[in-house]
């Protein structure tokens, strides 16, 4: 499994590379992702804000935030997404 890449630097920076989209255009593509959903039930001193620093590759952040973030980049694209699960064998 590939993991999404990510730079150091803030959440925006990593979300909107180019300073294309202003906060509420990327605060909709994280949520549309479902970032603030995942963080939902975790206290306010761990959400993530469009200022957040990002570590280098990401290593601050879950692998399900990565990902998250990574389509909320082409979501602010309008890329074409094929998203596949893999099922649970129990």
């Amino acid at each position: 499994m590939r993991q999404p890449e990510l730079l150091t630097g803030t959440l925006r920076e990593n979300v909107d590379p180019f300073s294309q989209w202003d906060d509420a255009t990327l605060n909709d593509a994280l949520t549309a992702a479902g970032l603030y959903s995942l963080e939902h039930n975790k206290g306010p001193e761990s959400r993530l804000t469009l200022d957040s620093i990002i570590s280098s590759g990401g290593a601050n952040v879950s692998v399900g935030q990565r990902q998250i973030i990574a389509l909320a980049r082409a979501i602010l694209r309008q890329s074409k997404l094929l998203i596949l699960d893999e099922g649970v064998h129990a």
